[in-house]
């Protein structure tokens, strides 16, 4: 057996995966598993759980790493470091990523009736 994880990061940087990628490939030592290599996304967020190709052209770089992913492994090879390279191409700027997801926090709180109270204060600041 090979291990290849897929690992899907809210935060927009790919250096959040970084832990979880080493604990698995750390797994599959211990394991005595081959490693096929590692698929790892920050910003996954804007996937949220939907379907890849529901979201456009968006996500064409993780699609066609995943399928350059599966050739290698139905090969018996492990994923090209360009593989892996592709499928960590943000989808959509940080800075895109970061708006986004503020804005979604802003129409969160007004459909809860809290949109006044992202800004109040309950402690004294010490």
């Amino acid at each position: 057996p090979a291990l290849l994880p897929v690992v899907n990061c809210g935060f927009p940087e790919l250096q959040h995966t970084t832990l979880a990628v080493e604990i698995a490939a750390l797994a599959a030592q211990r394991a005595g598993m081959d490693w096929a290599g590692h698929l790892a996304l920050g910003g996954g967020g804007m996937i949220d759980g939907r379907a890849l190709d529901s979201l456009g052209g968006r996500v064409h770089a993780q699609i066609e790493a995943l399928d350059a992913a599966a050739d290698a492994l139905d090969a018996g090879r492990p994923i090209p470091q360009s593989v892996a390279d592709r499928f960590a191409d943000a989808p959509i700027s940080d800075a895109l990523y970061r708006l986004a997801g503020q804005a979604g926090w802003l129409v969160a709180a007004a459909e809860h009736g809290a949109l006044t109270d992202l800004w109040k204060r309950p402690f004294d600041e010490g």
